[in-house]
């Protein structure tokens, strides 16, 4: 089970100031043998179903919930020719994308990009700083 969340703000016309990110959460029960997880599929009574949501609801040791978000800020200055860029990226120990297996977790990530537009465009220079910090609480057997 779980909820995701985008948005996108920008300023101005020509995008001189642009605001967005993600926001994901997940709940994820690891007891594959809990046939109280999916009420809909094992009990078809309403008093039933009722009493299974309550049950599933209560998180057991092979239970997890943890959310994930990305964050940037960029701007465009001098008639879109320079850009600047500010990105953050975190995915919590416990998170786990239900559609993307593998996805990396434990993570915390931020980067930071500069662009430069030359000779009407065509020509780029920039420069590209990012900084990861992988299995941040220590909760990964290996640091990869």
């Amino acid at each position: 089970m779980g909820w995701f969340y985008r948005f996108s703000i920008v300023l101005w016309k020509n995008r001189i100031v642009e605001f967005g990110g993600e926001l994901a959460g997940n709940y994820n029960n690891g007891n594959r043998y809990d046939t109280l997880s999916y009420p809909s599929q094992n009990l078809k009574s309403p008093e039933l179903d009722r009493i299974s949501k309550e049950e599933s609801l209560k998180p057991n040791l092979s239970s997890s919930f943890d959310f994930a978000y990305n964050a940037n800020f960029a701007l465009n200055l001098f008639n879109q020719t320079t850009h600047a860029r500010v990105e953050h990226s975190f995915v919590g120990p416990g998170f786990s994308h239900p559609g993307v297996f593998g996805l990396p977790n434990d993570l915390n990530k931020s980067n930071f990009r500069l662009e430069q537009d030359l000779f009407q465009n065509k020509l780029a220079l920039g420069t590209f700083y990012q900084l990861d910090y992988d299995n941040f609480s220590a909760q990964k057997l290996s640091n990869r």
